[in-house]
């Protein structure tokens, strides 16, 4: 789910002359950095932005966002599309595990259908639950054989959803939709004998320390791979990565690999090594509208506007980001965009406030103490303090702060166990409804909020199965009602921030924060 972190990569070699005029020909070897340990190897489950960095390397599916940030074809050979756009027959390319042995439509049926049970967890099963009888089987009222998915031979998958979905072809890019072999779809997989489908296989992963990947010759475009390996340093301190960079110890450091320290962020903008991209992602603060007092609307838009985005991003986030008043990436919204709100409304937060204590019996003093719940990055950490602040000066409420590892957040979010907290979303696929998606059904694993609405619901699903001009009426309704209902308020809009060696050529970066080595190579 959450996805709100950065990157790291090493550099190890150069081609030059030595003193004899020689050409000198370095190791096709990248270092990189991980901010901390994958949450999963398995890419069903690793979904968050530090697992998939490593298993995007790791794996390949039908489709990819190739160079020129377009979905492109894959595993996948070709594909057929129904009219209604409800049936999706891919033909598949004949190709290989890591291991050599064959890769067929069935490692496909069997890998999606193996996320098809109660105790199943993934923060991108929304994702899944869009294919024909998927959620209906997760809670057993249909058997495995009725859900929508067939390998009708080795070479063909195909794919019934429950609704049309007209860019369903976009979602198949994310990393939950991998094959994984039979060996992982175990109980308890082997991990000291690692088998994927991608550009690189795992060579070694030492816990907390190291994960080293080496090209793998079996990956069906092995010729378009440049490096022979990546080692990942799992380095947790952003200062560390950075005095790590200066020192050309690292190649790559944001987006995934590594954290950036904000602070820093001033010296290497006006030095020319930072590089910012605009990104197709939101940050936002949830609220927990099924328990007091953020079951009602009005202490919920009181904590809303009582939020001075741009002096935050300003402060803390070093001007790196930009204030989100609405919830849609700019990126994704172009010249459809304008503001749901206004930034820092005082005047407003203190009327809806009164109005809140009022509804719910309270007064100033008997008011709760909220808990602010959010993981441990140290920028994260300076971000909370100062929105603590703001809501504690202007509403005159106590704020305590709940600061989590990685892991422990995520168990938090999943379990909907927090009173408000800080949630990052790089968008799934590249589609504008899918940060709105998140919270269209109340079970959905991502809607930690609690929030439900019908109206809601409705015009996303519309939407989804609507040409792109009449699509974007339903997705403005849609985003006006949960702004409207405010059970999540809009923070900042995410830009990708990186250093890059440039001794480091063609990794790409995509506007969804994917950063792609396949291509990379060291010059």
């Amino acid at each position: 789910m959450i996805q709100l972190m950065l990157v790291t990569l090493f550099f190890m070699g150069l081609t030059g002359c030595n003193s004899s005029g020689e050409k000198k020909v370095y190791k096709q070897e990248l270092r990189a950095c991980l901010p901390s340990d994958p949450v999963s190897m398995d890419p069903r489950t690793g979904v968050d932005s530090t697992s998939e960095g490593v298993l995007r390397m790791l794996y390949s599916g039908l489709v990819y966002i190739d160079k020129n940030d377009k979905t492109t074809l894959a595993l996948a050979e070709s594909y057929d599309v129904s009219e209604d756009f409800r049936v999706y027959t891919f033909h598949l390319k004949k190709t290989y595990w890591s291991d050599g042995s064959p890769l067929t439509a069935r490692d496909f049926e069997e890998s999606w259908k193996g996320m098809l049970f109660a105790k199943f967890t993934s923060f991108n099963s929304n994702l899944v639950h869009l294919i024909k009888n998927a959620k209906a089987a997760m809670l057993e009222k249909v058997p495995a054989d009725a859900v929508g998915v067939k390998a009708l031979d080795d070479l063909t998958l195909r794919i019934e959803l429950e609704k049309p979905h007209t860019t369903f072809i976009d979602v198949l890019t994310n990393s939950i939709f991998y094959p994984v072999h039979s060996s992982i779809r175990k109980e308890s997989p082997d991990f000291s004998n690692y088998i994927g489908c991608g550009p690189f296989k795992l060579k070694k992963y030492a816990f907390n320390n190291t994960i080293v990947v080496e090209k793998n010759p079996h990956y069906w475009d092995a010729e378009v791979v440049k490096l022979d390996s990546i080692k990942f340093y799992i380095i947790k301190d952003a200062v560390t990565a950075l005095l790590m960079f200066k020192k050309g110890e690292l190649d790559w450091l944001g987006s995934g690999y590594g954290a950036i320290s904000l602070d820093a962020t001033p010296e290497l903008q006006k030095s020319g090594q930072l590089h910012t991209l605009p990104a197709a992602g939101t940050g936002w603060l949830a609220f927990n509208v099924k328990n007091l007092p953020f079951n009602n609307i009005h202490i919920r838009k009181a904590f809303g506007y009582a939020m001075n985005r741009k002096d935050i991003i300003s402060n803390v986030l070093q001007n790196q980001y930009a204030p989100a008043l609405g919830l849609i990436p700019k990126i994704q919204k172009k010249e459809r965009w304008h503001p749901f709100m206004q930034d820092c409304d005082k005047a407003l937060a203190r009327q809806m406030f009164e109005q809140g204590l009022q509804e719910l019996g309270f007064t100033r003093e008997s008011f709760p103490t909220i808990t602010l719940t959010y993981h441990d990055a140290e920028f994260m950490h300076k971000l909370m303090q100062a929105v603590q602040q703001q809501w504690s000066e202007i509403l005159g409420v106590k704020i305590e702060l709940a600061r989590y590892d990685w892991a422990t957040f995520l168990e938090h979010l999943h379990n909907r166990d927090f009173d408000v907290t800080m949630i990052g979303w790089r968008v799934q696929y590249d589609d504008p409804a899918n940060i709105l998606d998140l919270y269209k059904d109340f079970d959905s694993p991502n809607n930690s909020s609690n929030w439900e609405n019908a109206e809601f619901r409705r015009d996303l699903e519309l939407a989804f199965s609507s040409p792109q001009e009449k699509r974007w009426e339903y997705l403005e309704a849609a985003e006006n009602i949960i702004l409207t209902e405010m059970p999540i308020v809009p923070f900042f809009y995410f830009n990708t921030l990186y250093l890059k060696n440039d001794h480091v050529q063609d990794a790409f970066v995509s506007k969804l924060r994917i950063v792609d080595f396949r291509w990379a190579s060291i010059q």
